[in-house]
Parts: C-alpha cells; structure tokens; sequence
C-alpha cells in the first residue's frame, strides 16, 4: 500500500481574511500495481551430440508436446503476457514461439536476449528491473540454472530445481525497478503432462 499526502493551498474568502492562507492535507491511499513474472525452464530437448553447438540444440517431440500444454494451461486460467523475453539459445525460442501461439502473443513481438543464455542471475535480475512499468505481465523463458537461482533470489519459496517447461509465479506488489530479494510472492508452479 502506498501512502501519499497532498497538500493543498487556498484563500479565504472573506474580504477582512483574504490573505489569510488555509491548507488542508489529505491522505489517500492507493494500491501498487501488481506485477506478474512468469519464469519458465524451456522445454525438452534433444542431446549435444547431434549438434554442432549446445545454441541450436532443437525440441523432441515431448518438448513440443510439453511447450503446447503450457501453453494452453496459461490461456484456460487467464494468464497473459504483455510481454515475453526469451533467450537466444534454439531451445529456448521454439518453447516461446510455442507458448505465445497458444495465448495468442504475436510471435515477432518476442523479445530474444543473449544474457539470458550466456549471462548470470544478476543480469536477469537487471534484464527484468528494466522492464516498464506499463508490462504488468512478463514471461521470461531461460535456463537452468539461472532461472533457479533468479527464483530463489526473488521469491519466498525456494526451489532445487526446475523441470524442463516448468512454470513458476510469482507477484510483485511493486515497479519492476523496486522488486528486491525476497519480495516476490509465490503463486504457483506447473509442469505440463504429456501423452507422446
């Protein structure tokens, strides 16, 4: 809750007291936006071995599969994005791609940031302070484990691990720019199930 007190001046109207001033204080209360980060593990992938570089490293099947359900979990409970920050990695854009398709997020909209793949927690951490205010939801697709770090820095429930395509929420009652540690609270997790 964010207390404000205005203040404001006026004269009186009497012509004996016309210079005398008068201020009034009122305090109202307004409710922080709340802001909404959605950290997701990309999805299942196929090994190293077929690759010339862990980058282009594509989705099996039951990573599509599994990207897909995500997908649709996210549109039948309501939960949108105004905005979704992907890593560069191969991996990482075909789970985006996947999900936005199904919440109906224009797919030229995604935004593909390097330092999610090659950076540290701290840089995701700086990538999502960035974000304006005007973003009340943003989906952020990385990896493990940067994106475990990322949620046990911010939230006030910690977690080993993530599977691969696993969700987590969490709510902030504050600006990008002010989440702090500890200051997110935990809403949900999901993993998608599959039948391949």
């Amino acid at each position: 809750m964010i207390t404000t007190i205005l203040r404001f001046k006026s004269h009186c109207v009497n012509p004996n007291n016309y210079h005398h001033k008068h201020f009034f204080c009122f305090i109202l209360n307004f409710n922080a936006m709340t802001h909404h980060l959605y950290i997701i593990r990309h999805a299942q992938t196929h090994s190293s071995q077929y690759y010339n570089s862990d980058k282009e490293r594509e989705l099996k099947p039951e990573g599509i599969a599994e990207a897909n359900q995500l997908g649709k979990f996210l549109k039948a409970n309501n939960y949108n994005a105004d905005l979704i920050i992907s890593s560069h990695a191969e991996r990482a854009k075909a789970t985006s791609r996947q999900v936005a398709a199904e919440i109906n997020y224009p797919g030229q909209r995604i935004h593909f940031a390097e330092n999610i793949y090659s950076g540290t927690m701290n840089d995701l951490l700086s990538l999502i302070q960035q974000t304006p205010d005007s973003i009340e939801h943003l989906l952020l697709v990385g990896h493990y484990p940067t994106i475990v770090e990322l949620n046990n820095y911010l939230s006030d429930s910690k977690k080993m691990s993530m599977e691969t395509c696993e969700l987590t929420l969490l709510n902030f009652n504050s600006g990008w720019s002010e989440i702090l540690e500890g200051s997110g609270e935990h809403m949900l997790s999901y993993h998608p199930s599959y039948l391949i």
